[in-house]
């Protein structure tokens, strides 16, 4: 049809993060489920995994499409690029609530998840209303055998014992019995919970629940996001970004990026470049792109370079 489209090896219930990693953030993608229940849960598994790499995602039902049928079959029967396009520009992209609801998924727990808002009064139970009860701001990385807590800015490795800090304010919640089925069992299972050993359990189960483990190879896996206090730097695009859960960054720079302009805002730094290399404007233009380069993660070039030069 003359747009470009791609799929996952393996078919259905097969896409994994990796796939995802392919979508920067702001991608615009249009997803076309098959037309059968795997198609569909398979439609809504990829839509939740982009929309937490921060893509702006549309689901798009195909009219006339006949059970089990696909993409290729709707053009089969008679659709063009240009009816296509048409159905895509008329589809909105995922509403707040749509999003809440496909990313409620695989027993990750959100408030968009109105299935399950009660939990069992079992350590099992504790963790996964640690998780609910945090939304999304829990993370372990079974390789360096951390926590991880998103800060609003950044995924930050908890080295204090914040995570059982959160556990035991759960607990504590507990007490609240408000809108228990049975008020006595909840306030003596929390009583119950307020032992180290208990509170341990219970963040050993958190670390293995849906949701939460997290690959070391896939912390600061974009090589070209730069974070800093006002956002994520595309050193691509040189757009500022908000910072996003998705983007698995750690690291973050202690200062404010503002757009700017090199002729008026960089005057130090050309200042700078040209009186170390005696006006030379192309070692100029050199280390200008080598600075650049080195605020990124692109080891593409394989260069060493090795400053020398009169003393002084």
């Amino acid at each position: 049809a003359g747009v470009v489209a791609t799929c996952n090896s393996g078919g259905a219930g097969k896409w994994g993060e990796k796939h995802s990693l392919y979508f920067p953030a702001g991608t615009k993608v249009s997803v076309f489920p098959d037309n059968d229940n795997v198609g569909h849960n398979h439609a809504k598994e990829v839509s939740s995994s982009l929309l937490e790499r921060g893509c702006e995602v549309k689901i798009i039902e195909l009219p006339g499409l006949p059970q089990k049928g696909d993409i290729a079959d709707w053009f089969t029967l008679g659709g063009t690029k240009d009816n296509l396009l048409d159905i895509i520009a008329n589809t909105a992209n995922l509403s707040s609530a749509e999003r809440a609801k496909v990313t409620a998924r695989n027993g990750i727990f959100t408030p968009g998840d109105n299935n399950r808002q009660t939990f069992n009064l079992t350590e099992l139970g504790m963790a996964e209303r640690v998780i609910y009860e945090n939304n999304g701001t829990i993370r372990y990385c079974a390789e360096s055998k951390q926590f991880y807590l998103w800060t609003g800015k950044r995924w930050q490795q908890d080295t204090d014992g914040e995570i059982r800090r959160l556990a035991a304010k759960t607990i504590r919640g507990l007490y609240d019995t408000r809108d228990a089925e049975d008020k006595v069992a909840q306030a003596k299972f929390a009583k119950s919970c307020e032992t180290r050993s208990r509170i341990d359990n219970i963040c050993a189960l958190v670390k293995t629940l849906p949701g939460v483990p997290l690959s070391i190879t896939q912390m600061d896996g974009n090589k070209y996001l730069l974070n800093c206090l006002s956002g994520t730097i595309d050193l691509r695009t040189q757009q500022l970004l908000p910072h996003n859960k998705a983007h698995n960054i750690t690291h973050l720079l202690p200062f404010k990026y503002e757009p700017y302009q090199a002729e008026t805002d960089c005057q130090r730094w050309v200042k700078f470049l040209l009186e170390i290399t005696n006006n030379n404007l192309d070692i100029v233009r050199y280390l200008w792109k080598l600075a650049g380069l080195c605020l990124s993660g692109d080891t593409s070039e394989h260069v060493l370079n090795i400053f020398y030069g009169q003393q002084g």
